[in-house]
């Protein structure tokens, strides 16, 4: 596995955990720590998302506009 694999599964890993978490919170309604968990890593993973995703268009050539 190549370190830009390991760049891209982290917020990977994150996203969905969070997204699970956040999906899972029904069964755990009075655990805030889980719920506050689930959030943060959801966050975590979708802006790491968004900055990868501006990193990596701003490198495009013009004619390969996403």
């Amino acid at each position: 596995m190549k370190s830009s694999d390991l760049i891209l599964l982290a917020p990977a890993i994150a996203f969905a955990g969070g997204l699970t978490g956040l999906m899972q919170h029904a069964n755990y309604p009075g655990d805030v720590l889980f719920l506050i968990t689930s959030i943060a890593l959801f966050a975590i993973g979708a802006a790491t998302f968004g900055g990868l995703f501006l990193l990596v268009r701003a490198n495009l050539p013009d004619d390969e506009d996403i």
